[in-house]
């Protein structure tokens, strides 16, 4: 697990972090009240990579920030492709 970002949200945090399963980088999610018990999210990871083979971020997804706009909730993360490192964004309707 690398760059972990911690989100405070009504009734848990939300720990967002870049997982590795030994060939690529992902971005996964857990929850926690008490930072003692932790609730992995099912739909890990909950950021993959593209289905496009040629896409900007097909290799690596890393550094995930969440941050809440309005009705959405967005995340800045580090895409990479061969050795270059880009940054996206992902959008998520509330």
């Amino acid at each position: 697990m690398r760059e972990a970002e911690i989100f405070k949200g009504p009734a848990y945090y939300h720990i967002f972090y870049g997982g590795h399963d030994g060939t690529h980088w992902r971005i996964g999610h857990v929850r926690t009240r008490d930072f003692k018990t932790f609730e992995p999210n099912p739909a890990n990871p909950i950021l993959d990579l593209p289905e496009d083979a040629e896409a900007w971020d097909a290799e690596g997804l890393l550094t995930p920030q969440v941050f809440e706009v309005g009705d959405a909730y967005y995340m800045l993360y580090a895409g990479k492709s061969g050795k270059r490192w880009q940054s996206g964004l992902a959008r998520a309707s509330k």
